[in-house]
């Protein structure tokens, strides 16, 4: 699924072989936002996911607009309740729901 996205956003072609280490990189970006939200220091953690997001933008607006769109979207994610909430496949296939 995240490969077919990719390839759909960006219009390029991803080889059978390179599959596996596209999915790596994603995981691994995956977990380094992860950790950037994680950390105890809330003053700056709208800048570093800002810098993590839209890594090369020098617009502090539009790193921060970014930043408070993804915490947006972590909390948005975390108000669902009930037996039936809709699911974020990448992390449940790396195994990481349980730590939402």
């Amino acid at each position: 699924m995240y490969v077919g996205i990719y390839q759909h956003n960006t219009n390029g072609d991803i080889k059978p072989e390179a599959i596996s280490a596209f999915l790596e990189l994603l995981v691994d970006r995956y977990r380094m936002a992860k950790d950037i939200g994680s950390r105890e220091d809330g003053s700056q953690l709208e800048m570093e996911l800002g810098r993590f997001a839209l890594a090369g933008e020098h617009d502090t607006d539009r790193r921060v607009r970014a930043a408070s769109i993804v915490l947006h979207t972590i909390a948005e994610w975390r108000k669902q309740t009930g037996e039936d909430p809709l699911p974020c496949m990448l992390m449940e296939d790396i195994d990481d729901a349980a730590s939402v």
